[in-house]
């Protein structure tokens, strides 16, 4: 596809929306995939655009089976709600990231997107002061997420 056709998929992909940065950010991701043709649905591209980015020469971790990526996503999501209820959470990009890894490879796509909005969600809070409603709020999404994956 030559670059004036992608610019103007993109363009009529994200016109007329009014977003936040991260929900642009996520929607530039969805548009460019189904713009270059690298998925055919939108619901491929926003799995692929769920998944945590690789850098090049940094080593990937051995393939881990689905029972035990569960069983590691659930510890994660109790230790995300336990920083949340503490206040300890500058740490927790790691955390997320290997829950979304987790979730992306083991679980149905409707359950990725629910993953996808609240460890956003987790990521947003982690970076700033929140209010205590905001983190109880928070916690009921991740147990709701938590008995969804079977926790």
């Amino acid at each position: 596809m030559d670059r004036k056709k992608y610019n103007s998929c993109i363009k009529l992909q994200l016109a007329g929306k009014h977003l936040t940065r991260v929900e642009r950010k996520q929607e530039f991701c969805i548009a460019a995939k189904l713009c270059s043709q690298k998925s055919s649905t939108r619901e491929e591209a926003a799995r692929v655009c769920a998944l945590p980015k690789v850098k090049k020469g940094e080593p990937q971790e051995p393939e881990m089976p689905c029972p035990e990526r569960k069983v590691r996503a659930l510890s994660n999501l109790d230790t995300i709600m336990l920083k949340l209820k503490t206040g300890d959470t500058g740490d927790l990009k790691p955390v997320v990231t290997a829950t979304m890894t987790d979730i992306v490879h083991c679980q149905p796509s409707d359950i990725h997107l629910l993953a996808s909005d609240v460890l956003r969600k987790v990521n947003e809070i982690s970076t700033r002061y929140y209010l205590k409603g905001e983190a109880r709020e928070l916690t009921r999404e991740l147990n709701l997420l938590k008995t969804t994956i079977g926790g």
